[in-house]
């Protein structure tokens, strides 16, 4: 029945052609095993040839036990085994990121590598239908436009995923029934994480209400993807009709042109180029407001201003001419920068790095960086300098004024324009960098949103 019913996705997306070579990611769960054996299955019927990978990130105590597991279900089927070690964490400190994205990072340039060096034509990914659904609502609670609410494709170049249309439970039935064993992640019941939420909470809370909730949200999901693909297919009309570069880490967009598009297609190609360019693998990297932004400054026409975006790619007009590069020295800058989430920021002679986790055994001074509760802290934030009537709230005392509170510690008023400040939507101010930051919203325990404040001189 599985099989049949993969297949059928098979053929309706044009998943695989005879004479593929598809490696199939294996994590060792339940979804993943369940790909690899219905792959298995059709492999003779699809004209297929299959091979394994697997990435043992080093996040986990039981990663060894997953890399001996998927190592012991290759031989078993008799597949080609490729395997790779990976220091995630030393990445996502390295780019700014969180783990759960440094290791999506880590994990898709792995399969691609694989995918070159050993000659296979596909990647198959074990993405349920459950997933799409999942990935919807997350996006809806986070917030976001069609690219987003979309879903997971069940194609995007050389990634297939065969499993979209079918639902999680249906693939533990089929595992059972044939006695196929899987490892557990324990990390999916951590609530901590937004994702195994909306898993565990929210869809169980709707099944309450709409016990097919996961078959009616899929009809949306399909009618949304069609939607998209009649988008998609405009945009790329119109990226045709700008004139527009990259040349050696720099993009250059002339906005002559790019100003007459409506602005549903402006927002899309902001976004292709952008990823094509920036943060390929990295589809959750940027948010709708860092383009909104982007499309704000884009539509002005006097003068020059910036945008600074995650990872240190910084978003600058020249009159009519829209340029998108590595932050640098001499990279323009209008004193406020908008933080979306994890990532990298420049602003003004600092970089600040975002990430959450638990950071039980850290000491946090508030000065040069800052720990908060991740229920408390409201994106997006902003990063600015000193404004008239500007105030932080100080336990025991009260709403203080910056003005007030400068003179108590003695800055010199020649400075005090040029310190940082984190401040919410409201402009409340959350943090003074290298001073303090508002305690009552510090985590109670270690878990939070950690900012660190780094000298871009060194």
């Amino acid at each position: 029945m599985i099989a049949k019913k993969v297949k059928e996705t098979i053929r309706k997306f044009s998943l695989v052609e005879e004479g593929d070579r598809v490696l199939v990611a294996v994590s060792g769960g339940a979804d993943s095993v369940s790909l690899l054996c219905v792959l298995h299955e059709l492999a003779g019927s699809l004209g297929i040839e299959l091979g394994v990978a697997h990435l043992h990130h080093g996040l986990r105590d039981t990663a060894d036990r997953d890399l001996a597991f998927v190592r012991e279900l290759a031989l078993r089927f008799a597949l080609p085994f490729h395997f790779e070690r990976a220091d995630v964490k030393s990445v996502a400190e390295e780019r700014g990121l969180g783990l759960e994205e440094a290791a999506r990072f880590v994990r898709y340039g792995f399969l691609e590598r694989m995918k070159e060096e050993h000659g296979y034509s596909k990647v198959a990914l074990g993405h349920t239908l459950d997933d799409n659904v999942e990935t919807f609502l997350l996006r809806v609670v986070r917030g976001g436009s069609l690219e987003g609410l979309k879903g997971i494709p069940p194609k995007r170049d050389f990634w297939i995923r065969p499993l979209i249309e079918t639902k999680r439970e249906e693939l533990l039935s089929y595992l059972k029934e044939r006695g196929m064993p899987f490892v557990v992640d324990e990390s999916n019941e951590d609530l901590s994480i937004l994702r195994n939420w909306v898993r565990l909470k929210l869809i169980p809370v709707l099944k309450e209400k709409n016990p097919s909730v996961v078959d009616t949200l899929s009809v949306t999901l399909e009618v949304l993807r069609q939607e998209h693909e009649f988008i998609e297919k405009e945009v790329e009309r119109s990226l045709s009709l700008i004139d527009y570069s990259y040349e050696e880490g720099r993009l250059t967009v002339s906005l002559k042109e790019f100003r007459k598009f409506p602005t549903i297609i402006k927002r899309k190609l902001l976004f292709k180029l952008l990823y094509r360019y920036f943060y390929p693998g990295l589809p959750n990297a940027l948010g709708y407001k860092h383009v909104e932004e982007i499309l704000k400054m884009a539509s002005e026409k006097r003068g020059s201003r910036s945008v600074s975006l995650p990872m240190g790619i910084v978003a600058v007009r020249e009159y009519d001419t829209l340029v998108v590069k590595k932050g640098g020295e001499d990279a323009e800058f209008d004193g406020e920068v908008m933080v979306t989430g994890c990532g990298t920021y420049i602003f003004g002679d600092y970089l600040f790095e975002v990430s959450e986790g638990d950071y039980s055994n850290l000491i946090v001074d508030g000065r040069w960086n800052a720990l908060f509760s991740p229920e408390k802290l409201k994106y997006p934030l902003i990063m600015r300098y000193k404004r008239a009537g500007d105030r932080i709230l100080i336990k025991g005392v009260g709403r203080k004024k910056l003005q007030d509170f400068f003179v108590d510690k003695k800055v010199p008023r020649s400075e005090r324009g040029k310190i940082p400040l984190l401040v919410d939507r409201e402009g409340n101010v959350l943090w003074i960098v290298g001073y303090r930051q508002r305690e009552d919203l510090k985590p109670e325990t270690g878990r939070g949103v950690l900012i660190k404040a780094l000298r871009r001189d060194g």
